[in-house]
């Protein structure tokens, strides 16, 4: 066994990859690379999710090996995540996950690091083991052979079995007990029982203290350590299933207790119990803490129900304001004047409608409207839905009737509406430094936001610019839209203008970022202003096209 490790002054180290079926890779370098990129010592060229230089493995020159990664997503080590460019102490036997992806099971990339010297050592280890092992076997078949009647015999002979003596001469059995015991003290190792390997927890790796089991999965752990790791999660640790109940394993306890009156010298001490006592909060079978937040929302769900039941019960407007006999109702949301909204401007068609007709309502003020008209007037009515989401408004028609400031123009033509100067804030990719970026701009050429929708309008009708909505809506500028679709594609096109800026007419703190690599796209430049300073997002995704 020890062949395979004879020459390790010039391979101290090998990783075993867990992910596919492969021979282990010898390490002979002092430093060796992992990475995507070809440069690297050991290449993963196939996987999107590996940085270019993803982290080395070095060795000092103490013969301690060190992990240090520089990577983008990060690694994990025996589960535990390492921060960027930190540099740490990897044993024997440890395992390192350079690719953890939930979302993307089959691309995980792991590797068991192994030092060479160890593993010599530990195959000496094995064969010293295995001869004592021969001489047990022997001294079992002459056990058999002795007479039923020679009971003294017989339990010296299997007390000498049991500590691996042959049938030799007293001297030579002693000289073989003393060989026996100073070698278990050289080695330190615990004698292997197959129950108490059943009874370890499989968190803190030691004999149960206060057994707990989790339903539906009947994993076991100890109370304390599973207290601790529900706080962090309600799945499982052993399978990640979710977890309805915790339940104490009386069973498993009466077996713990059984088997330490056997091996005293594998409780734990007092204070460690003490200790694990102090971290227990199941006391009880209980369902797990999270539950709460189930029954916060069955709760909230059950109010919301009585509250549209309560609705339910109010009377609805079955009339609208073209209806004969229509009296306006005293709505909070109304404006003070009944029947007049938020753009008295607009003149109800002359028009009253027939007992028979169908109503919808405004999905601004949620007020009734109705929804066909005679050919006479068809023509000449104002339109009641957006183009694209085909909601229905009644703005055009005769003026929302929500409250001033509620309604924004729910329901315009793309070259009517009026955005605000708050939508500048946020209107080139919600990122706030390069709409400051644009509305500086907009300052120092004297343009407001209303003329920057002109503008933008302009080139969409000369077909320079597109519409986020292009694909399946023809728009201009006389399209009629709600105040939602219409912002969505406000932004579109106020990013085509930036996008189009002379470079001259900018800042040099603006030109001399680098382009960020997902471009317009980014995640990032929303919510990290760091990232959005440092960084041009009017630009198109370079990574993984």
């Amino acid at each position: 066994m020890a062949s395979n490790f004879e020459d390790t002054r010039i391979h101290w180290g090998q990783l075993i990859f867990t992910h596919v079926s492969k021979p282990p890779v010898l390490i002979s370098k002092e430093s060796v690379r992992l990475g995507r990129k070809e440069d690297c010592d050991i290449s993963f060229a196939g996987s999107k999710f590996v940085s270019g230089h993803h982290c080395t493995i070095s060795r000092d020159s103490d013969g301690k090996v060190w992990l240090q990664d520089f990577s983008t997503n990060g690694s994990l080590l025996n589960g535990k995540k390492i921060k960027k460019d930190e540099k740490i102490l990897i044993c024997h036997n440890d395992q390192v996950q350079i690719v953890h992806r939930k979302d993307h099971p089959g691309s995980d990339i792991a590797f068991v690091f192994q030092d060479l010297k160890v593993l010599r050592e530990e195959a000496a280890l094995l064969d010293n083991t295995l001869e004592y092992s021969n001489d047990t076997e022997e001294d079992i078949s002459e056990e058999e052979e002795v007479k039923a009647n020679e009971t003294g015999s017989i339990s010296q002979k299997r007390s000498h079995s049991e500590t691996g003596d042959s049938d030799e001469g007293p001297a030579l059995k002693k000289n073989h007990q003393e060989e026996s015991t100073s070698d278990s003290k050289k080695t330190n190792l615990p004698a292997h029982n197959s129950i108490a390997d059943t009874l370890l927890c499989s968190i803190c790796q030691d004999i149960f203290h206060d057994c707990v089991s989790l339903q539906p999965c009947i994993h076991s752990f100890c109370a304390a350590c599973y207290s601790q790791w529900m706080n962090r999660s309600s799945d499982c640790p052993s399978c990640r299933k979710k977890v309805e109940r915790i339940s104490k394993n009386h069973v498993i306890n009466n077996f713990v207790e059984a088997f330490l009156k056997e091996h005293p010298e594998r409780r734990r001490s007092e204070e460690e119990l003490r200790e694990m006592d102090s971290k227990n909060k199941i006391t009880e079978d209980m369902p797990l803490p999270s539950s709460r937040k189930t029954k916060l929302k069955l709760k909230m769900k059950t109010r919301k129900s009585k509250r549209l039941l309560i609705k339910s019960n109010w009377p609805v407007p079955t009339s609208c304001r073209l209806c004969p006999g229509y009296i306006s109702p005293a709505a909070p949301s109304c404006s003070a004047s009944a029947g007049e909204g938020t753009s008295t401007s607009v003149t109800p068609p002359d028009y009253t409608c027939t007992p028979d007709q169908i109503h919808i309502l405004c999905q601004c003020c949620l007020q009734p409207m109705p929804n066909s008209w005679p050919e006479t007037l068809a023509r000449s009515i104002p339109a009641q839905k957006c183009s694209i989401c085909q909601k229905h408004f009644c703005h055009l028609l005769w003026g929302c009737r929500k409250a001033p400031g509620g309604c924004l123009g729910c329901l315009n033509k793309f070259t009517d509406f009026k955005f605000g100067e708050k939508c500048l804030l946020s209107v080139i990719n919600n990122n706030p430094y390069e709409s400051k970026i644009l509305k500086d701009y907009l300052t120092e050429q004297g343009l407001s936001e209303q003329d920057l929708l002109q503008k933008c309008l302009q080139k969409l009708d000369s077909k320079e610019y597109t519409s986020v909505d292009a694909a399946s809506h023809d728009l201009n500028s006389s399209t009629v839209l709600c105040y939602k679709c219409g912002l969505r594609n406000f932004q579109e096109l106020a990013y085509q203008f930036r996008r189009d800026i002379p470079r001259e007419e900018l800042p040099d703190s603006v030109l001399s970022r680098a382009d960020c690599y997902w471009g317009k796209h980014c995640r990032t430049q929303k919510n990290k202003p760091l990232h959005a300073s440092r960084f041009n997002h009017i630009c198109e995704q370079t990574r993984f096209t």
